[in-house]
């Protein structure tokens, strides 16, 4: 076989294999949509100032998912726009706890 066709076979099943992954992926969950509903919400709230607001919707975020380190940025720094300095702490200490400084720094 040529180098070219065995070049061309491997195409079409990497092809094949990324199509069959894409193909196969779940539909968000009931559970999935509020949650990122809620992530969209404190986004916006975020972008737009609105401390308190944005501050209620992270703690929401973070009680759904713990791990994800960027979220507890986001409720600390909302805290913190919010005047409410020992509640950014907290936040900024369970990011710490939970062993994802590295990740975020």
């Amino acid at each position: 076989m040529s180098l070219l066709r065995c070049g061309v076979r491997a195409c079409v099943v990497s092809v094949a294999v990324i199509g069959g992954c894409f193909a196969q992926t779940p539909a968000l969950t009931d559970r999935q949509v509020p949650f990122l509903e809620t992530l969209r919400q404190a986004q916006k709230a975020s972008q737009a100032k609105h401390w308190p607001e944005a501050v209620a919707l992270w703690e929401r975020v973070t009680k759904e998912n713990r791990v994800t380190g960027d979220f507890w940025l986001q409720l600390a720094h909302a805290r913190y726009e919010g005047q409410d300095y020992r509640g950014a702490i907290t936040a900024y200490d369970d990011l710490h706890i939970t062993e994802l400084w590295d990740r975020c720094v």
